[in-house]
């Protein structure tokens, strides 16, 4: 539900500037390095592991005057835990700020944002109470990179981008041993896409 109520305002949002153009594209993106943290706070411990992160994204968006791009995405993602063998999928709404120079063929940009992210069945609570259970989490992204331009209607996009998802603080019971369990997922990613523009 609060995914729709984010996706029905940022959609209101689109609409403000009657100049805009109106984005539709998606992305492809896999990570070169990532790493998963979580934190046993009764035990003051921290466990951490190194991840891959592989996904693809759908945006819609709008081109502004100063050529600014804001987007709002929808989000499939796929983490490998490199030492345990396990897997989980994500999904993620994305609202993100690219601010884009030159008018050129060639247009270097850097982007800033935020996200909402839910894991079904999250491999941090297994072993527990709540194995099984799913998680929700707050992403914040940074990145930079180019936009080419084929036709003024559709163009390509290269990026580097870092994000970090921070997820939910839970209790959990171990036998009978409590736990609070915080999670944070950090991943820098090559990203490749394309928009259409009209």
């Amino acid at each position: 539900m609060k995914y729709l109520t984010a996706s029905a305002l940022a959609l209101s949002m689109l609409s403000f500037n009657t100049s805009a153009e109106l984005l539709v594209g998606g992305n492809l993106f896999t990570s070169f390095s990532g790493e998963a943290e979580a934190e046993l706070d009764s035990l003051d411990e921290e466990i951490t592991e190194d991840i891959d992160v592989s996904g693809l994204s759908v945006f819609i968006g709008h081109k502004t005057e100063r050529n600014n791009r804001f987007l709002l995405s929808l989000e499939s993602t796929t983490v490998d835990f490199d030492e345990s063998n396990e897997t989980e999928d994500l999904t993620g709404l994305n609202f993100d700020w690219q601010f884009v120079y030159t008018d050129q063929k060639i247009k270097p940009y850097w982007a800033i944002g935020f996200g909402l992210y839910k894991v079904d069945e999250a491999i941090v609570l297994t072993g527990t109470d709540k194995e099984g259970d799913s998680l929700s989490g707050f992403s914040f992204q940074m990145g930079a990179g180019a936009k080419v331009e084929v036709t003024p209607e559709f163009e390509l996009d290269i990026s580097i981008k870092r994000q970090a998802i921070a997820w939910e603080e839970v209790d959990v019971e171990v036998g009978v041993f409590s736990e609070t369990i915080s999670t944070v997922y950090v991943h820098n990613s090559i990203n490749v896409g394309a928009a259409f523009m009209f």
